[in-house]
């Protein structure tokens, strides 16, 4: 996920262990953006988890850049958009801000009084976003919706071609079985017989 959550010793074990797919999640490239969301990174720190990941792994990268975050404008989106095609990632997934109520988010906006950008300037910076990655050779391959979704947009995944990730299909589909490690972690388990998912 993100580069306080790596490490070389991290990078090591994904080489031993034949990892083929990591994702980079900056959310987004502006610092003055990160601090606001609580993220304990900063572009620069995307920029070099790229690097030594690429550097020591042959690896499929995704990265997650969210849509419609608290002070962002769409003048942020542009120039974040920038910096993660230029990282040329093997996919992107642009994510609109689903903003859960009770979250640690939400709470933190209503304490500190940060605005969220318009519906209007959502979909405005979903304009800009596309038509960033477009320009440089993704295209779209899966999407999703979730509840309290900015400018009602939808989760779109986009990729290089040849680069789609069978992972991303299945799991909006819930047809693939996820194994949570951590702290917080759920596993979700796809039933053989029934076809169903079911939390563990």
């Amino acid at each position: 996920g993100r580069p306080d959550s790596m490490s070389a010793e991290k990078i090591a074990a994904m080489k031993a262990c034949a990892v083929t797919r990591v994702s980079v999640n900056p959310q987004s490239m502006q610092e003055e953006t990160l601090v606001r969301i609580g993220r304990h990174h900063t572009p620069a720190d995307i920029e070099r988890m790229v690097y030594e990941i690429r550097a020591a792994l042959d690896v499929h990268i995704n990265m997650d850049v969210i849509l419609g975050l608290p002070g962002e404008t769409v003048e942020d989106v542009r120039r974040t958009m920038a910096a993660v095609t230029a990282l040329a990632p093997d996919d992107i997934t642009l994510h609109a801000l689903a903003l859960k109520r009770g979250s640690h988010l939400r709470l933190r906006m209503e304490t500190e009084h940060v605005a969220l950008p318009s519906d209007a300037e959502t979909l405005h910076m979903s304009t800009v976003a596309v038509r960033a990655v477009e320009e440089a050779g993704y295209r779209p391959y899966y999407l999703y919706r979730q509840g309290y979704m900015s400018g009602d947009l939808e989760n779109v995944g986009y990729a290089r071609a040849g680069a789609e990730s069978i992972y991303n299909i299945q799991i909006m589909e819930e047809r693939q079985t996820i194994i949570g490690i951590g702290g917080a972690a759920t596993t979700k388990v796809l039933g053989i017989r029934s076809g169903r998912m079911r939390s563990v």
